[in-house]
């Protein structure tokens, strides 16, 4: 209830945005535009971030509903990639050509993919490389996400999934435990590998 009452004013806030844009565009009066479009993006970014902590609330706090069809996983990721801007700095490979269709719940793996790439771009502030694998086994499909970034400090690994547990100075610590909670959903299972300095791998297996 608390998620759609904050929603419904965001996203008056968001069409108000986008009229105010198209407003200072077509005005040739307005000598140097600049600065207030910037002001503009930077509400708009804010915006997109407290809609993100809403999504991650109500993802944790109430039970994922999967509706299976069956996707073409490549097509997928690529989708993900639309709602998502990378950095110049960061150098992005996508390995999934050739993969079969698999039945699954294509919203829940988008929204869990979404949540690790996020994750993988906020862990290279200076650029590096972000890498997504998809790989078959004989009855899995699994779906690693790579970066080289900072890496997962030792003390934090084993509570990583675990609500409210965060390395960002500005995180709820919502994201990953969403990610468990949606693939777990999905009769799955999310592992890791890190390593400080050198960057980590999030691995996700699904039934085919």
């Amino acid at each position: 209830m608390i998620g759609h009452d904050i929603r419904n004013p965001l996203q008056a806030i968001v069409s108000e945005l986008y009229l105010v844009k198209e407003a200072i565009a077509n005005t040739p009066y307005l000598e140097d535009k600049t600065q207030t479009l910037e002001s503009i993006n930077i509400i708009e970014e804010q915006t997109d971030y407290i809609s993100k902590i809403v999504s991650d609330l109500q993802d944790y706090a109430r039970p994922p509903k999967p509706e299976y069809s069956e996707i073409d996983l490549s097509g997928l990721i690529v989708s993900v990639f639309q709602t998502i801007s990378i950095p110049d700095k960061i150098v992005l490979k996508i390995d999934v050509k050739g993969f079969p269709k698999i039945k699954t719940a294509p919203t829940l793996i988008r929204r869990a993919l979404t949540n690790l790439i996020n994750n993988a771009i906020q862990a290279m502030p200076n650029g590096g490389n972000l890498k997504i694998i998809a790989t078959k086994t004989e009855n899995k499909a699994v779906i690693a996400v790579s970066d080289t970034g900072k890496g997962i400090p030792e003390e934090i690994k084993p509570k990583l999934f675990t609500p409210l547990v965060t390395t960002k100075a500005k995180g709820q610590g919502l994201g990953l435990a969403v990610v468990k909670r949606l693939v777990e959903a999905l009769n799955g299972s999310i592992t890791f590998e890190s390593q400080e300095g050198k960057g980590t791998t999030f691995t996700i297996q699904l039934p085919l």
